[in-house]
C-alpha cells in the first residue's frame, strides 16, 4: 500500500516559511477540509506546499531548532501548527511538541485548529518511529470525526478519512494486531466512507498522485478482517476493494483471499470478475475490460452473461466507431434470453441507439409499452419526442409530428417515476 504524498493546498499562516520534512501527510484541502481559523478571524489566502513520496527511513540530522513552545495553555493557533510541521522527521522537535502541555491532556478536538494540529502530531510521531503513539492520536481523530454522524465540525472532519487510512496502516503493520482494535477500524471506517465530508478525497481526481484513500482503507481492512475477525467480514471488505481499485490484478493477500472466497463457494468468480471488468473500463483499460467482459459473455449462469454482454455493447459504444453488428446481435441475445427485467430494458434501449429507423423507433416504443414504469422509460419518452420534434423542424408542416411529439413531452412531465429529463 502506498505511502506516496502530494501537493495540496495549506494555510498561509503555515506554507510559505517552512519546509516540510520527509513522510509529512497534510491532508488539508481548500474544500471545507481546511487547516480552519480561530472564531473571529478571516481564512487567508492559500498557498502550496509540495510534498514528496516517502522516502526509506534513515538517521535524520537534527538541525538547530528553535526553543519549545512557551504558550501552551493559550489557544494553540498558527504558532503550535508550525510546530507539529518542523516535528515532522525531527525527533527533537518532536519531543519538544510532545512537551507542550496543551497537547499532554488531549486537546479539545472541537476547536478550530486542534483536528489538523493533533493530525501532524500523528504524522510526527509516525515519522520518528512512534508508531504505537502516533496509532493512538490517529485512532482518537477518526472516531472524534465520525461522532453523532459526523455531521459536526465537518470542515475539520475531512481528516478523519486520512486518519483513518493511517490507523489501519499501522494497524497492518503489527505482527499481532488486537481483533478489538480491528473491529473499531472497521466500524469507524465504514461509517467514515459513507460520510458526506469524504466525498471530496475519495472523487478528487485532479492530482494523481494522491493516495486512493478509499481503495488504501478497504485494501488494509481486508487481510486484517480475513485474518482476525472473520472470513465473511474480510470478503466483504475484499468485494469493496475490487469494485474501487486500481490496480489492474490483484496481487499478494487480496489474490489469496479472493481465490479462498470461490473456493468456499462464497463468491462466484464470475460474478467477482464482473465487478473487475467493470472497474477495468471505469480506469480505461479498455482492452483488459472488454476481453474479460467477452469471456464472461460465454460462461453458463444467465445474469453474468447478460450483465456482461450489456457491459460489453455500452464500453464498446464509448470507444469504437462505425457498423455495431456484434453488438446488435448482443442485444438481442439478452432481450430473448435474459431473466432479468431491469437487464432486458437496458438490452431494449441500447439496441434502440444503435439502429436506424424504423428499428430503433420500434424498440423504443417496445420498451414503453412491456415497461410503463421501468428505470428507462423516461429515457424511451425523451428519445421518441426528440426524433419527432426533429422530423417537425425539418418539415414545419408536419402536423402530425408536431402533434406526437407534444404528447411525448407531456407524458414525460407527468412521469411518476424517477424523470431525468423533467425540464426538457
Amino acid at each position: 500500500m502506498s505511502d506516496t504524498l502530494f501537493m495540496i493546498p495549506s494555510c498561509s499562516s503555515l506554507g510559505k516559511a517552512w519546509s516540510l520534512r520527509q513522510g509529512v501527510t497534510l491532508f488539508v484541502f481548500s474544500l471545507g477540509i481546511g487547516c480552519g481559523h480561530p472564531p473571529g478571524s478571516e481564512p487567508q489566502e492559500e498557498t502550496e506546499i509540495a510534498v514528496r513520496a516517502e522516502e526509506p527511513a534513515s538517521s535524520p540530522q537534527v538541525e538547530s531548532s528553535p526553543p519549545p513552545l512557551q504558550r501552551s495553555e493559550e489557544y494553540p493557533g498558527a504558532d503550535l501548527l508550525k510546530l507539529a510541521l518542523e516535528a515532522i522527521g525531527d525527533p527533537g522537535r518532536v519531543a519538544d511538541l510532545t512537551s507542550v502541555q496543551y497537547l499532554q491532556s488531549s486537546p479539545d478536538l472541537d476547536d478550530a485548529l486542534a483536528p489538523t494540529i493533533e493530525f501532524l502530531r500523528a504524522e510526527a510521531l509516525r515519522s520518528v518511529d512512534r508508531t504505537q503513539e502516533a496509532r493512538v492520536v490517529y485512532r482518537r481523530l477518526a472516531r472524534w470525526c465520525v461522532r453523532d454522524g459526523g455531521e459536526q465540525n465537518s470542515a475539520n472532519s475531512s481528516l478523519g478519512l486520512p486518519a483513518v487510512w493511517r490507523w489501519v496502516q499501522l494497524l497492518d503493520r503489527l505482527p499481532e494486531p488486537d481483533a478489538e482494535e480491528i473491529q473499531d477500524a472497521a466500524s469507524v471506517a465504514r461509517a467514515t466512507l459513507a460520510s458526506s465530508f469524504a466525498e471530496p478525497l475519495i472523487s478528487f481526481g485532479v492530482l494523481p498522485s494522491l493516495p486512493q484513500l478509499e481503495e488504501e482503507v478497504l485494501g488494509y481492512l481486508a487481510p486484517l478482517a480475513w485474518r482476525h475477525l472473520s472470513p465473511e467480514m474480510g470478503q466483504g471488505f475484499l468485494v469493496d476493494f475490487i469494485t474501487v481499485s486500481s490496480r489492474r490484478e490483484l496481487s499478494g493477500l487480496h489474490q489469496q483471499i479472493y481465490d479462498e472466497v470461490v473456493a468456499r463457494g462464497w463468491a462466484s468468480r464470475t460474478r467477482l470478475d464482473l465487478l473487475r471488468a467493470e472497474r477495468l473500463a471505469a480506469l480505461g483499460a479498455y482492452d483488459a475490460a472488454i476481453g474479460l467482459l467477452e469471456t464472461l459473455t460465454k460462461v453458463r449462469d444467465n445474469h453474468t452473461r447478460a450483465s456482461a454482454a450489456v457491459a460489453l455493447v455500452r464500453l464498446e459504444m464509448t470507444i469504437l466507431a462505425g457498423e455495431h453488428a456484434e453488438q446488435l446481435e448482443l442485444l438481442s441475445q439478452v432481450i430473448e434470453e435474459a431473466k432479468d427485467p431491469f437487464q432486458r430494458q437496458e438490452a431494449l434501449y441500447l439496441r434502440a441507439l444503435l439502429q436506424g429507423e424504423p428499428g430503433r423507433q420500434t424498440d423504443l416504443r417496445r420498451l414503453l409499452a412491456e415497461y410503463p414504469e421501468g428505470p428507462r422509460t423516461d429515457d424511451a419518452l425523451f428519445r421518441l419526442a426528440e426524433g419527432e420534434e426533429a422530423l417537425w423542424s425539418v418539415d414545419p408542416d408536419n402536423e402530425q409530428a408536431w402533434e406526437s411529439a407534444w404528447t411525448l413531452y407531456a407524458q414525460l412531465r407527468a412521469f411518476p417515476s424517477e424523470n431525468d429529463w423533467l425540464d426538457s
